[in-house]
């Protein structure tokens, strides 16, 4: 017991069923586990450890979706650009990535489909209730915001912008080098030029 027990704990408390099988841990031990009340079945294929440690978001979010990155409204909050109550995590994930897979009632989350390029540049480690996960940088998250400007609130949009020029961690020789990557220089150079005479 104490083994399987470390081993969810070595997983953040939450295992696939294809990680168990892997570790020696068959089906029939699984299914004692669920009896005996020591692991809960989570969603298909996921199994949590009965000890509240997999019950925050972050771990579900790193469990479920390695290969996410966190960006738009949750990367804003992370960085204060914006206050908002949204409980909705906002991830970046590959466009060939399945659909179905986003589905599940908790936690919520929107993914953004993305060609592999866009999900290459400026990623930085954060920290959420402790969970170690992938995030893009300030200037991403501006070139993003660019980029769904129209399918973003007009106020949280200006917001945003507002934040991020005032922010001292801003690095704008960046935002132009990853602008031209991401193929928002025109758009950058607009803003650029228009918060240069609001200066």
């Amino acid at each position: 017991m104490m083994k399987v027990q470390y081993l969810f704990r070595s997983h953040s408390g939450v295992m696939r069923a294809k990680e168990l099988l892997n570790k020696g841990i068959d089906y029939r031990t699984i299914n004692t586990l669920i009896g005996n009340g020591y692991i809960s079945k989570i969603r298909y294929g996921y199994y949590q450890w009965n000890d509240g440690q997999a019950d925050r978001e972050a771990v579900l979010i790193d469990r479920y979706f390695p290969d996410a990155v966190i960006c738009m409204n949750s990367a804003l909050r992370y960085y204060g650009y914006i206050q908002s109550d949204d409980s909705v995590w906002h991830l970046a994930v590959d466009r060939c990535s399945t659909k179905t897979r986003f589905k599940i009632e908790s936690p919520v989350v929107r993914p953004y489909f993305c060609d592999a390029k866009r999900l290459t540049v400026g990623i930085d480690p954060c920290e959420i209730d402790g969970v170690s996960l992938r995030i893009f940088d300030r200037e991403h998250l501006l070139c993003d915001l660019l980029h769904y400007q129209n399918k973003i609130d007009p106020a949280l949009y200006n917001c945003a912008l507002q934040a991020y020029f005032l922010d001292p961690k801003k690095d704008l020789r960046r935002l132009v080098s990853y602008a031209k990557v991401l193929r928002e220089e025109k758009k950058i150079h607009e803003v650029l030029d228009e918060w240069h005479w609001k200066k």
